[in-house]
């Protein structure tokens, strides 16, 4: 949860990687891939119309690299 006890969203933009909960878990990597792998995540929070109203948050994005 993050401000007013609204949850954080999370989803993978980029592979290989998923997200379980608050867990970020990297997928089954192919025998011929390439290493780094870039791996976005992105965040963000939905608003709320009702009292007390929220602006939704601008989404945050980060970026990290599987490595072996």
């Amino acid at each position: 949860m993050a401000v007013a006890g609204v949850p954080v969203q999370y989803c993978v933009q980029d592979w290989p990687a998923e997200i379980k909960g608050n867990t970020i878990i990297p997928a089954q990597v192919p025998l011929r891939a390439k290493l780094p792998l870039k791996v976005i995540v992105v965040a963000w929070q939905y608003g709320r119309s009702v009292e007390p109203e929220l602006q939704p948050a601008e989404p945050v994005t980060q970026t990290f690299y599987l490595a072996k």
